[in-house]
């Protein structure tokens, strides 16, 4: 029997190990028509985790540190991730240690949301990053000279949910349908995820974008602001849903964008490290499937630890925590997702298109080479350099 066969069988059975509402997320994945993304959000001030193995410092880039396939890593890496709960598997990876089964020495920061994590990775602060697609694709637009080695692509979605992001109001203040926010006042943060979502709201629910009053604050602003009636409306992520469902006790009313948008959380290097730094790459891939593989196996345990670390109460976690889907994919509903969100950015000039500017291939974010070799069954897409279509 060929080792093709024997990796479906093994997947065919850890699929049946999975809870039965994620095996119907991973099965309904294909037929959403309308993917989006999701923003990392995480209170001020993190403490970060630290590997110990046998380190080979790698600075500024990975790539003078890659080895010949199949050697042995023993390579330092610095990830930037956020406390956001879509980010479980690098708050697993950090707390248990797992990039040290793999010849890799991690350094973990967490920050208050991804808005920043590009900034450091460009800069050189930082080796992979956590954060999404959005970031990417804004980035993207305002390169004036993209597909360079300095460029970030992405190695690997990490989270498909429908239920992480948010439009929540608070239930006594005469709210009780879309159209009773115009006039009101909305908060979002500026510069992430979020105007996307509430473009995709308004869109959907035929609201005039200037009969509401959008108000830009920092995340960990906005449940205060939602409690004290400072505004009306709020557009948030977890774990600030659970944070303001378990103040407002049930008082806290949200509008359903399940049909309508999908988070992504994905992890992104610089080119030249996905391309020469293939086995540093290779070992990433495979503790992050480790980190993915104990959240499958003992969740719940898991979820403890993070609402214990982050200071969220675990009883409105719950709400949600049978509605997502952690696993390391590259697919067709990541490019729905890359496609949408470019869209938005081009129609609302984030920044503005540059003249002459050749058609966007949401392709050429995305390095699957390195999924490809852990796990082919993973990268449900066409190699890039095989195609030459342009997707708008």
């Amino acid at each position: 029997m060929s080792s093709r066969w024997l990796r479906h069988i093994a997947q065919a059975f850890r699929a049946q190990e999975l809870r039965p509402e994620r095996r119907i997320l991973r099965q309904s994945r294909a037929s959403l028509t309308l993917t989006a993304l999701i923003v990392g959000a995480a209170p001020p001030a993190f403490a970060q985790y630290q590997e110990r193995s046998q380190p080979v410092q790698v600075a500024p880039s990975l790539s003078a540190s890659s080895t010949a396939q199949g050697a042995a890593v023993n390579a330092a890496i610095r990830i930037v991730g956020a406390s956001y709960l879509g980010d479980l598997p690098t708050f697993v990876a950090a707390k248990e240690q797992l990039f040290n089964h793999h010849e890799l020495t991690a350094t973990f920061s967490f920050s208050a949301s991804d808005r920043r994590h590009l900034d450091k990775l460009r800069a050189g602060e930082v080796d992979f990053a956590l954060m999404t697609p959005a970031a990417l694709i804004i980035d993207y637009l305002g390169d004036p000279d993209p597909g360079g080695g300095d460029d970030p692509v992405i190695l690997a979605s990490l989270l498909h949910s429908t239920s992480f992001n948010q439009v929540v109001f608070r239930t006594n203040q005469g709210i009780d349908a879309p159209a009773d926010l115009r006039g009101r006042r909305v908060a979002l943060p500026h510069g992430t995820n979020a105007e996307f979502l509430w473009w995709i709201f308004v869109t959907v629910h035929g609201l005039d974008p200037g009969s509401v009053s959008v108000e830009h604050h920092p995340i960990a602003d906005i449940p205060a602001l939602v409690l004290g009636g400072s505004v009306d409306a709020a557009v948030i992520w977890e774990p600030e849903g659970a944070r303001l469902r378990a103040r407002l006790d049930g008082a806290l009313g949200h509008f359903p964008i399940r049909h309508n948008y999908t988070a992504r959380w994905v992890l992104v290097t610089l080119r030249n490290t996905a391309t020469a730094g293939g086995d540093i790459c290779d070992a990433l891939l495979a503790a992050y499937g480790d980190a993915i593989d104990r959240i499958e196996r003992d969740g719940e345990p898991l979820l403890r630890g993070y609402a214990e670390h982050f200071r969220v109460p675990l009883h409105s976690l719950h709400q949600h925590w049978s509605r997502f889907d952690y696993d390391l994919s590259i697919d067709w509903s990541l490019i729905a997702a890359l496609q949408e969100q470019l869209r938005w950015a081009q129609q609302r000039r984030q920044p503005p298109i540059r003249p002459g500017t050749p058609p966007a291939s949401v392709l050429s974010l995305i390095a699957a080479e390195p999924l490809r070799r852990r796990s082919p069954g993973a990268v449900g897409i066409p190699n890039a350099r095989a195609t030459d279509s342009r997707l708008p």
